[in-house]
């Protein structure tokens, strides 16, 4: 068993090398060719189509076709046109890209393809399999370039883009790989199918000769977008699947004999196919050697030789009016050349006046150049004597700065000497300072003995008073004496111990 899905275009746009940064997604047609222009060169226009397909394995593609209707070919008289298919593996946005930003790599094996005038006005049928192929290996963005075969064609061939009533599509015959699945993979996948009418073909379907793709199937308008009679309950699905399955065995019977048949006729009609593809190249050249003009380029001629005839007449009145003008413009020209002569002749005067002027002017200037000679003469004699008074104060200089290195050499030496004097003072002051503290010490022994001394002759008088009832008057005068000096050998014993005496560092 085999299955068939047919697959509208997701999206499609065309580009064109002229206007590089611009998309037509939103045009009803796409255009694929060249055209040749002398002020802006050759200028090239490719279509690209997407298509969104889910879950489709290259093994299990028997065939795939692609589908484009054919709107018209220029010239007319191109009676044929080579073009051809590339698959994309990139994420394209095809609604957004432009010349600028198309990829430049991923490309699949390019396929070329031959349109005839008789294509016109009907869909084409394009074997596109090892394309699908190559593009199911990667993704489930489907993305195919349709380029001129010749970048000098001259010739433009219009197709109807996914806009319009017929968009492109792709049929696609798969194996029945999943007895489950042998309805119909297109309503797995959520793709809109077409019924296609019954069609008379005129072209074949070989294997071995697919990547030449000249199957040439001039197809009717098939019409699209069949609504789909809703399922109200499972036994009317199980019912329709049946009579589906039914239908799909008798068509796909239907394809085998067709393509037997085919097979026979498929050479006769290549070989058709290459005398018709000379004809038309014949018959092209031979109308673009013709020197008979047809009828309608007679009317064209007609037609333009009156506009011409009116161009004329517009320009012989634009040459009267300018006749009138340069005219005017001549006598304002004479005009002119008089004020001209006149400038010229107080020119002349001022000239003269202004020699006259120069003589005393300059010798004006003379005066006062000597004047200045002599002022110059006074400034030298003047800076002579600066010089002069210069050299005396250099002079002076020197002598002031030998005699300030002579005081800078005796301060160092005075430094010298004050430094050894000011050591062998601190060392004989320690010496004494050191003989000093020793006597100090000394003494601060003797104290504490002489006020022990003293203490005790305090007492023995003391004593001597009481026991003696004897008028001691002069006794007692010693003894406050005594006290006297006992207090102030204790005071002095206090201020000396307050005393520390330590070396000059």
């Amino acid at each position: 068993m085999e299955n068939s899905i047919k697959a509208i275009c997701n999206t499609s746009t065309y580009l064109d090398k002229y206007h590089s940064n611009t998309n037509f997604s939103n045009n009803e047609s796409l255009l694929v060719g060249s055209i040749n222009n002398r002020s802006l060169g050759n200028n090239r226009y490719i279509s690209l189509l997407n298509f969104q397909l889910s879950e489709l394995s290259p093994d299990s593609i028997k065939k795939a076709y692609l589908y484009l209707f054919i709107e018209d070919i220029k010239p007319e008289y191109k009676n044929s046109f080579g073009f051809g298919i590339l698959g994309n593996y990139s994420n394209v946005d095809i609604a957004a890209i432009d010349w600028s930003s198309l990829p430049k790599k991923d490309y699949t094996k390019l396929l070329n393809h031959i349109i005839h005038g008789y294509n016109v006005g009907y869909y084409l049928k394009i074997n596109v399999t090892s394309l699908i192929r190559s593009l199911a290996t990667h993704n489930e963005s489907y993305n195919i370039f349709l380029l001129p075969q010749n970048q000098d064609s001259n010739s433009i061939i219009k197709l109807s883009s996914f806009e319009s009533k017929y968009p492109p599509y792709l049929d696609i015959i798969t194996y029945n790989i999943d007895s489950k699945n042998n309805i119909d993979l297109s309503e797995e996948l959520n793709i809109e199918t077409y019924i296609e009418e019954p069609v008379e073909e005129n072209t074949y379907d070989d294997e071995e000769t697919e990547t030449n793709n000249s199957e040439d199937i001039s197809t009717s308008k098939e019409s699209s977008n069949v609504e789909r009679d809703s399922v109200k309950n499972q036994e009317e699905v199980t019912l329709i699947n049946h009579l589906l399955n039914k239908v799909m065995e008798i068509l796909v019977n239907q394809d085998l004999k067709l393509n037997s048949s085919n097979e026979s006729l498929s050479e006769e009609i290549s070989s058709l196919s290459n005398k018709l593809a000379n004809i038309d190249d014949k018959i092209s050249s031979l109308d673009e050697n013709s020197t008979n003009l047809k009828q309608n380029d007679i009317k064209t001629l007609n037609i333009n030789m009156s506009s011409l005839n009116e161009i004329l007449v517009n320009q012989d009145l634009k040459l009267n009016s300018l006749n009138s003008y340069s005219e005017s413009l001549g006598q304002e020209i004479n005009s002119l050349s008089n004020k001209v002569a006149n400038i010229d002749d107080k020119i002349s005067l001022l000239d003269e006046n202004s020699t006259n002027l120069r003589q005393s002017d300059i010798e004006t200037l003379n005066i006062n150049i000597s004047s200045l000679d002599e002022v110059l003469v006074n400034q030298d004699l003047k800076l002579n004597s600066l010089n002069s008074y210069n050299e005396s104060l250099s002079e002076e200089i020197s002598s002031l700065s030998s005699k300030l290195a002579n005081i800078d050499d005796k301060i160092s030496l005075l430094d010298e000497k004050f430094v050894s004097l000011k050591q062998n003072d601190i060392e004989t002051l320690n010496i004494n300072m050191s003989s000093l503290s020793n006597e100090i010490l000394e003494l601060k022994a003797l104290l504490p003995n002489l006020s022990v001394n003293l203490e005790s002759l305090k007492e023995a008088i003391n004593d001597f008073t009481k026991a003696e009832k004897l008028d001691f008057s002069n006794l007692n005068s010693v003894s406050s004496q005594l006290l006297e000096l006992s207090s102030d050998l204790n005071s002095l014993t206090k201020l000396i111990g307050s005393i520390s005496v330590e070396p000059i560092n």
